[in-house]
Parts: C-alpha cells; sequence; structure tokens
C-alpha cells in the first residue's frame, strides 16, 4: 500500500513539473517577443555634468556620453562613427571630432534583453577663449552614423480556393497584418496587406515607416566619409530590402532603384509592393521574411558657456 501511495506521489511531482516547465516555457516565448519589438537603434546621453553648462577658459573640457544599443542589430567600431561638431574649433582646440561608437556594441538578444552598453569620451584641456571677450556660448553637437537592419517575419494566410464558391473548409483567413510596435529598430514594417491574384499569384503591399526620430540614409553612402557632412542628397530616404516567402517563388518586387531593390521614403514612409507564385490547394499560413538595410543618422547636443577667468 505504501509503495503504491509513493508512486501517486511521484507521479503527482512530475505532472507538477511538467505543468511549471510548459509554463515556463510560454513566458520565455512572450520575453523573447518583446526583445524583437522596440523603435529604437543607438541611443546617446550626454552624462549628467560632463560637460558642466558653465565652465571657466582655464578649466578642461570633457565630454562624456553614454551609449546603449537599444535594437537588436549589433554595433561595432566597423559600422557606428561619432561626430562632434558645432563649436569653434578656434577656440575649442585638441578636441576630438570622430570616434568609432564602441568594438562592439551588442543588440539585443534573449541572453541580453537590455542590448549593449559602453562609454565614450571627448576631452582637451585647451579653451582659447579671445580677450575681448568675457564669455561665449557654444553647442556640442554629437552625431551618430551607424549601419542597422531591421527583420520581420509576420505570418500571412496564403488562400489559393479564395474566390472558389462553395462549402470549403479553410485552414486560415487572408486577411491585412499589422506588425505594430515595431521590430526592434528605428525603422520598421508597420503592416502587411495580402491580395490574392488567381489561383497561383499572391500579391503583399508592404508598409514601412521611420519611426527612430532620426534620418535614413542609403546603405551605399559609408558611415565614415560620407555621413554626417558629404551624404549625395540622392541617398536620403533610402532603404534597401529583402522580402522571402516559403512555399512561393518571387516574381518581382517594386521600387527599384537603379536596377536594385531599394525603395524611398517619403514623409517617413515607404511602400514595397511583391507578388509570388504558389502552388497548393488548400490554405495555409506561412512567414514572411522581409529584411530592411540602411544607414541611420541621430543627433543630440548640449550648450555651454565658456566664462573668462577673472584676474
Amino acid at each position: 500500500m505504501k509503495k503504491i501511495h509513493l508512486i501517486l506521489f511521484v507521479l503527482a511531482l512530475l505532472v507538477i513539473c511538467g505543468c511549471r516547465r510548459q509554463t515556463g516555457t510560454d513566458a520565455e516565448q512572450e520575453f523573447s517577443k518583446d526583445i524583437y519589438k522596440g523603435t529604437k537603434g543607438l541611443e546617446m546621453r550626454f552624462i549628467k555634468d560632463m560637460p558642466m553648462s558653465k565652465i571657466y577658459d582655464t578649466s578642461d573640457l570633457t565630454v562624456l556620453l553614454e551609449l546603449e544599443n537599444k535594437g537588436t542589430y549589433d554595433l561595432s567600431g566597423t559600422n557606428c562613427r561619432l561626430y562632434l561638431s558645432g563649436f569653434d574649433d578656434k577656440i575649442i582646440r585638441g578636441l576630438d571630432k570622430t570616434k568609432i561608437c564602441s568594438s562592439f556594441l551588442e543588440g539585443k538578444s534573449p541572453l541580453n534583453p537590455e542590448g549593449g552598453y559602453s562609454t565614450q569620451q571627448f576631452s582637451t584641456d585647451i579653451i582659447d577663449l579671445p580677450d575681448y571677450l568675457d564669455s561665449l556660448n557654444q553647442r556640442l553637437l554629437l552625431t551618430a552614423c551607424y549601419e542597422y537592419q531591421t527583420k520581420a517575419s509576420p505570418v500571412v494566410c496564403i488562400d489559393p480556393n479564395l474566390y472558389e464558391i462553395g462549402p470549403i473548409e479553410r485552414g486560415c483567413t487572408v486577411k491585412d497584418v499589422s506588425t505594430a510596435g515595431g521590430q526592434g529598430a528605428p525603422v520598421a514594417v508597420s503592416g502587411v496587406n495580402v491580395e490574392m491574384v488567381g489561383k497561383d499569384k499572391v500579391a503583399f503591399d508592404i508598409k514601412i515607416s521611420n519611426v527612430g526620430g532620426g534620418t535614413v540614409i542609403g546603405p551605399g553612402a559609408s558611415v565614415f566619409t560620407d555621413c554626417p557632412y558629404q551624404v549625395d542628397p540622392k541617398d536620403y530616404n533610402i532603404v534597401r530590402y529583402g522580402v522571402d516567402m516559403s512555399g512561393g517563388t518571387k516574381i518581382r518586387c517594386t521600387p527599384e532603384i537603379e536596377g536594385s531593390e531599394k525603395t524611398r521614403f517619403v514623409n517617413n514612409k515607404g511602400t514595397i509592393y511583391c507578388t509570388f507564385d504558389i502552388s497548393g490547394d488548400s490554405a495555409y499560413t506561412t512567414p514572411l521574411r522581409i529584411t530592411l538595410y540602411y544607414n541611420y543618422m541621430d543627433s543630440i547636443s548640449k550648450d555651454i558657456e565658456i566664462i573668462k577667468t577673472p584676474g
């Protein structure tokens, strides 16, 4: 009798543990989904009082920055650069005007849900305030130029028999898909409109948006030699894209710019239109894989006052 009770007790424990394990798995899946949401890339902040808002011309000037990668694409010294401008370099002398963001600034991931963190510093001990000035206001403008990607995989319904009349059992319903909330990047896929074109074709109207508050620059420009001062006007607001789907053969995506799959934002919004050949006789769901490639430029600034030292 004791053996039976022991066996039942062990079985009950196994059931409880199994339920808890399943609950944990569900929570992990939801957590993973949250990581790949958001509308930020590189986030920059001036550390408090670095520099102070008022400094004497005999003081050192130190600009200390916090950098966080709030998106899901890795940044490093090869694809992210900082530029400091806005000040008179004949007065504030010896201050570096460009540095890499960091040797490595990891994007968000299940192992690092907050993303990478780093600091960067610009400093000088040479401030040459002219004798005829008692004080001078200067602006420190920090601009980041970096490469980034957006990846989205909205699940769409494909129904070859959508226009068939009759009592057909359907595995899913063809409808437009909203992807609000972003994909962990400053450029987002905001939605996909789905349209069956007869029995063997499907068309997708993919809506994309600049949601990060900065400026989109085409991936053909360099974050080292072009951004931020030498960007060709034709490179602004350009995004290169790639679209693929399991179980379908891509016919064509538009628009194209100079023969490549690229689109241009107008008022921070753009559209990609793709058609695919499909096969099969019943409705099914499948992920539509969308990748966006671009450079991104964003800026922050701080005003300081340089005061002549008495005496």
